[in-house]
């Protein structure tokens, strides 16, 4: 059976971030993954996870003060050491979490760099990260982002994902494979699935093309999660969502897999 996490940035807002383990336990998840884990203190995630029987499965790489607003600075040649510095805190705070995966948030295009430049740039820097990751025990994933949604961002498909793979050859490398970003590119979710499932470490999902619950919009992710379970895919899949009402309301499509409000 598919297993999933519950994307605490965007489900469970009706209660602050420190709420949203617990909150996530309630409903049925056992783990959770977040982009943004950084207001809390690693400890306190630490012990909310162990209190309630959870795992953090993923977060992303953060921020660097110096540019707050940027998605990544990983594909910046200007950038290698503030990337380095954000990289290691990243690493750090999953290993300190018992989380297992961290995110490299690549970075946007703009006219002031080479695109051949910015390639050569992130390569270097997920290397970087992949040979200071598996001394902690943490593993380095890149993500496509839909060019829709994100028009300047350096990675934009799975294609382009595996080309980088294939270049690094690197065996703490790996695809985090979005069935949202991939269905809004117009990719065929399921083939995109078979035919990179040798890479995928874990998987996103949301409806295409508002980016509410998984059982809405015009890709039948149910057949996905079917498949992929059928491929022999252990992986998580993150529940990474808008949900059109409350996050209770919103997890029918979870029933079968054990996840929904649970009755008095």
């Amino acid at each position: 059976m598919p297993k999933f996490s519950a994307n605490i940035i965007y489900l469970f807002n009706e209660v602050d971030l420190i709420d949203r383990i617990s909150a996530a336990a309630a409903v049925g998840f056992r783990a959770v993954e977040c982009q943004r884990p950084y207001e809390l203190p690693p400890s306190v995630v630490r012990d909310l996870l162990e209190a309630h029987g959870m795992q953090m499965v993923l977060i992303n790489t953060p921020a660097h003060p110096s540019w707050p607003n940027d998605s990544g600075i990983a594909t910046y040649p200007d950038r290698t050491p503030a990337f380095r510095e954000t990289a290691a805190r990243a690493m750090a705070y999953a290993a300190e979490v018992g989380c297992p995966r961290v995110h490299v948030v690549a970075g946007q295009l703009n006219c002031l760099i080479d695109p051949m430049a910015a390639e050569e740039t992130f390569l270097s820097n997920i290397l970087w990260a992949a040979d200071q990751g598996r001394s902690l025990g943490v593993k380095i994933l890149i993500e496509p982002l839909n060019a829709i949604d994100n028009p300047r961002y350096f990675l934009t498909t799975a294609a382009q994902a595996q080309a980088l793979l294939t270049r690094a050859n690197h065996d703490n490398l790996y695809l985090q494979y979005d069935l949202y970003h991939a269905g809004m590119n117009g990719e065929d979710v399921i083939d995109g699935a078979r035919t990179y499932l040798d890479l995928i470490d874990h998987m996103q999902v949301a409806g295409v093309p508002e980016r509410h619950e998984p059982d809405t919009g015009t890709v039948d992710m149910l057949a996905a999660f079917d498949t992929v379970d059928s491929l022999g895919y252990g992986g998580w899949i993150g529940a990474e969502y808008r949900p059109t009402h409350s996050t209770a309301e919103s997890l029918t499509w979870g029933s079968p897999y054990g996840i929904g409000p649970r009755s008095p």
